[in-house]
């Protein structure tokens, strides 16, 4: 029997994954990094098909997934949307891709790596804005990615190719080093003020929520409580000093963008731009599909919402709706949001019932990633973000939770 998970291999192949990722779309090499893991992934297969097979049909969690990718697959061709469906096998193999290296490797090691990764470039990232260098935008360069994202006033995201991905890797690393080295301030320290200058408001508030139901999550020790609260309280002080004292001009800055979109929701006489884009997807998205019920069930198909947002744009915005929950109602109608409902509710039950801190921190991290779907869209191809998306989800499978508990 080959142990391909002891080698280490598969390991780092499944840390480099989300990597690559985003490091080749600033390349246009993309394509080739995902033919690249579907050819190890498939190699893999071959050795385990049907021990592979048997295994996801018993985990709860990625076979849900698994069941709204069909929902989305079926809604796809009953609507005839041929022109989506390259986009909708691709993907299906980022799926099988992650669901087979998860299977031979070691889901602990993979999320320590990690998250040694996200400090190691939190360090590097505020050593250069201190300097006033952009240390990362060489990586960028070819592109019309920025690892500096100065329409904003700064919004920093290294070698990820958004600053809203980059801040999801922090939170990630922010939880793990929360969960396993708690002690470690001056990292936490340095993950938090990366977080900040990442300018993702949405960001800070799922972080400071998770951190919350973390402490919340260990009422039943009330030491271990008291010694949570004090701990962060220090880190939070801590860090809101270091802050203000280093930076003060983005401290303003990130200050004036709040009150200017405060005073863009008070002041504003048309309640179509309170929200923004993400409110007139909420509302007119949603709306669209109530109003033709050939949608309701499996909705329009894959890409659905946003040839509708290109057909009814938002004044120029045709990018993006902004949030997964709108995009995966309008494509997969009710039957694809239940679906991805139960899924948040099965990976609550996991955080709540489970004792081991391996698996809180990866249901943490996951409802963590669904809180920000609220924001942007997650599930995509050559998404860095997706990419993390399925290896959080394929964790929740039935080895992890039984070797843990």
């Amino acid at each position: 029997m080959i142990k391909v998970n002891k080698s280490g291999l598969v390991d780092i192949s499944i840390f480099m994954f989300p990597i690559l990722v985003a490091i080749s779309n600033y390349f246009g090499k993309e394509q080739l990094i995902i033919l690249l893991y579907t050819l190890i992934s498939s190699i893999l297969f071959l050795f385990k098909p049907i021990e592979i097979c048997e295994y996801y049909l018993k985990s709860k969690i990625p076979f849900l997934f698994i069941l709204c990718t069909v929902s989305l697959g079926v809604s796809t061709l009953i609507f005839s949307r041929f022109n989506s469906i390259g986009n909708y096998l691709s993907q299906c193999v980022l799926l099988f891709d992650v669901l087979t290296l998860v299977y031979f490797g070691d889901v602990k090691n993979v999320l320590r790596i990690l998250s040694s990764l996200s400090i190691i470039l939190s360090y590097i990232s505020l050593v250069g804005y201190i300097l006033n260098i952009d240390i990362f935008g060489f990586i960028k360069a070819n592109s019309n990615y920025l690892s500096i994202d100065s329409s904003i006033g700064g919004g920093i995201s290294t070698i990820f190719e958004f600053r809203h991905y980059y801040a999801v890797f922090l939170i990630l690393a922010i939880l793990y080093t929360l969960y396993f080295h708690r002690d470690n301030i001056i990292s936490i320290s340095v993950l938090i003020i990366n977080l900040l200058l990442t300018y993702t408001r949405n960001s800070w508030i799922v972080c400071i929520f998770c951190i919350f139901l973390l402490a919340w999550r260990g009422r039943r020790n009330r030491i271990q409580i008291k010694k949570n609260w004090f701990i962060l309280m220090i880190l939070m002080i801590l860090t809101a000093v270091i802050f203000c004292f280093v930076f003060q001009k983005s401290l303003l800055q990130i200050f004036n963008n709040i009150i200017s979109r405060l005073h863009l929701i008070f002041e504003n006489e048309t309640t179509d731009d309170i929200l923004g884009a993400r409110g007139y997807s909420l509302q007119f998205g949603i709306g669209y599909i109530i109003q033709h019920p050939i949608y309701w069930i499996l909705g329009g198909g894959n890409q659905f919402a946003m040839q509708w947002l290109k057909s009814n744009p938002y004044y120029y915005w045709t990018s993006a709706i902004d949030n997964q929950f709108v995009t995966t109602f309008m494509n997969q109608g009710f039957i694809g949001i239940c679906l991805f409902f139960k899924i948040i509710i099965e990976v609550w039950k996991v955080f709540k019932q489970h004792s081991s801190k391996m698996v809180q921190m990866i249901s943490l991290s996951t409802i963590s990633l669904f809180m920000s779907m609220m924001f942007f869209e997650v599930i995509g191809i050559y998404k860095s973000i997706f990419i993390l998306f399925l290896l959080l989800i394929c964790s929740l499978n039935q080895r992890v939770l039984n070797e843990n508990e």
